[in-house]
């Protein structure tokens, strides 16, 4: 609600429920002894709260990584492509690079250890990350999210991934496009 409050001009009230949210973190954090849902709304309500988070929310989330893996590193995960999103629009592409770097590799291990699970969760941070064009390969890595979406579909009939392939597609199809290699993009286009 924060931040929706927040897109529409609103910042006052915004910074309100954000603060509210943040205590209602703090306090549940101490009655079940795990800081990641504190530490992941830290994150999220950064530039409406500066300097609520008792440490830097995503340098918090990979230290309860190892704690609670299960609850954050899916949370690390999302906090760091934000971060990585952060830094790509402020021009920062080192610091952007470095937060996707370490996304990548934890959503690759947690899809090497629960693929059912956490696949797709791969697929998305490496097409967010070609996106974003702050990975060292944006055309690889956009090939293999939509490898790895097209394996759901089709091995495992995923058919409510559908969606995400075909648009997953259309955006590894613009990057090759972007490249040069319009007759790949076109036939990529054509399947998308």
């Amino acid at each position: 609600w924060a931040r929706t409050l927040d897109r529409l001009g609103r910042s006052a009230e915004a910074r309100g429920i954000a603060s509210q949210a943040l205590r209602e973190h703090r306090q549940l954090a101490e009655a079940i002894g795990s800081r990641v849902h504190l530490a992941a709304a830290a994150q999220a309500f950064e530039h409406l709260v500066p300097g609520s988070a008792d440490a830097e929310p995503v340098a918090e989330l990979r230290e309860e990584a190892f704690r609670d893996p299960a609850g954050a590193i899916p949370a690390f995960i999302g906090a760091a492509m934000r971060r990585a999103g952060f830094f790509a629009g402020r021009g920062e592409v080192e610091e952007a690079s470095s937060q996707l770097a370490e996304a990548v590799a934890q959503a690759r291990r947690l899809a090497a250890d629960d693929p059912d699970t956490y696949l797709q969760s791969l697929a998305h941070v490496l097409g967010a990350g070609a996106e974003l064009g702050c990975t060292p390969d944006p055309l690889g890595a956009s090939a293999e999210a939509v490898e790895i979406l097209r394996r759901l579909v089709d091995e495992r009939s995923r058919a409510d991934l559908v969606l995400d392939l075909a648009l997953m597609s259309v955006l590894h199809n613009m990057r090759l496009r972007a490249s040069g290699r319009d007759v790949a993009a076109m036939k990529g286009f054509e399947e998308a």
